[in-house]
């Protein structure tokens, strides 16, 4: 959801999102991205409501 707020440039995203990849193993990590772009391709609304 962070890297959703750094694309709209809101305060402190990208600190926020250097905090949460630390502490993320490389399977979070392709999750998440896997996530960003459905994110990105459908509604925020309707990818949780599925998801």
């Amino acid at each position: 959801m962070w890297r959703l707020a750094e694309d709209l440039n809101i305060d402190g995203a990208r600190q926020n999102i250097e905090m949460v990849q630390e502490k993320m193993n490389n399977n979070e990590k392709n999750e998440s991205i896997i996530i960003y772009q459905n994110c990105m391709k459908i509604s925020l609304y309707n990818y949780l409501k599925n998801n």
